[in-house]
């Protein structure tokens, strides 16, 4: 029933690590299918880019709010997923994790919560 939202948070969250340009469009696909993997949405088609706005990355979390506690746990894994695809964290994805964890009351992996954001890559 959530599929779409969880996709669009996926692909915000995947978009956020990467750079622009060549190397950032194959750094995103990796982070996307990483994070789709832990989902079991292996078919998965991200969202575009230019398709994501506040707007609907809002309504998107308030309807992922009504998960359940392990679907949302999934969610979570995915996510994380994406954002250690590449062996690096930045501080945008640090930051959307934290955002989304507490929109969706969902508690973060340790390693999120115990980050040194001066040691986060830029």
């Amino acid at each position: 029933e959530v599929r779409a939202e969880a996709l669009l948070l996926l692909s915000l969250v995947a978009w956020a690590g990467c750079r622009r340009g060549p190397e950032g469009e194959r750094g995103f696909e990796a982070a996307f299918r990483a994070g789709a993997k832990e989902m079991k949405l292996d078919d998965a088609a991200p969202v575009a880019r230019d398709a994501l706005k506040l707007d609907t990355a809002g309504a998107a979390l308030e309807k992922l709010r009504d998960l359940a506690p392990m679907a949302k746990a999934i969610l979570i894994k995915g996510l994380f997923g994406a954002v250690t695809a590449d062996g690096e964290i930045r501080i945008i994805e640090a930051a959307l994790m934290r955002m989304v964890g507490a929109t969706l009351d969902c508690p973060l992996p340790p390693l999120l919560e115990n980050l040194d954001t001066a040691k986060l890559a830029d």
